[in-house]
């Protein structure tokens, strides 16, 4: 039992043979350059964020999409499966579904938007730790009484998010099933930290957040 992905790539099986997605094909037009090749703490957001889920035992799909040349020089994706999307302009959702239909016997999807590079490795295991639990669930952590990301989706729930409207994008199926949804409070503000342009970036960069 190694096979996770239907594209011929082997992963490694995991306790409840959950897949990291990341989103990383966005065309950064607020930021002015590719959000995924942003420093924080020495290493690259995407870097940083594939650290963590590499350190939870996670097999990783990587979504690219305009910048994907420039990503691949920079990032050592050896060991993620990169998809690229062909229209990133089409939204969040529309590399989501790409991740979808590469996955074959995995039960879940932690989709983890590269502008959330502040996550924890501790609320990564947290969340997989509760899906563990209430397999069912969609699970996501919060912080202070707000909701954030990532967000681990279940495999009953993956035909959906494919026929999800894209301009609504994963939080539509979501708000469809509000009995579902688990969310864990954590004690990491790096869940509702959304990094989309460069003064978000000058704000939640700090010192500070170089752990």
């Amino acid at each position: 039992m190694t096979q996770c992905l239907s594209n011929g790539f082997a992963l490694p099986t995991i306790d409840g043979m959950v897949a990291g997605i990341i989103l990383a094909a966005g065309s950064s037009t607020r930021m002015g350059e590719p959000k995924a090749l942003l420093d924080a703490g020495g290493l690259t957001f995407l870097n940083r964020i594939l650290r963590n889920h590499r350190a939870v035992r996670l097999p990783v799909i990587v979504i690219l999409g305009e910048h994907e040349a420039q990503i691949r020089a920079a990032v050592d994706l050896q060991d993620a499966t990169v998809l690229v999307n062909p229209q990133p302009e089409r939204g969040p959702l529309s590399s989501l579904r790409i991740g979808l239909a590469s996955v074959k016997n995995c039960q879940g999807v932690l989709v983890h938007p590269v502008d959330h590079p502040l996550v924890t490795r501790k609320t990564l295991q947290a969340l997989l730790d509760a899906h563990h639990n209430l397999p069912d669930r969609i699970v996501l952590p919060e912080f202070g009484g707000r909701r954030g990301h990532p967000v681990l989706f279940p495999r009953p729930l993956f035909e959906e998010l494919q026929a999800a409207p894209l301009d609504q994008g994963a939080r539509y199926v979501v708000r469809r099933h509000p009995e579902s949804v688990l969310a864990v409070r954590v004690s990491d503000e790096g869940v509702t930290q959304n990094i989309d342009t460069p003064e978000d970036y000058r704000r939640l960069i700090t010192p500070a957040k170089r752990c």
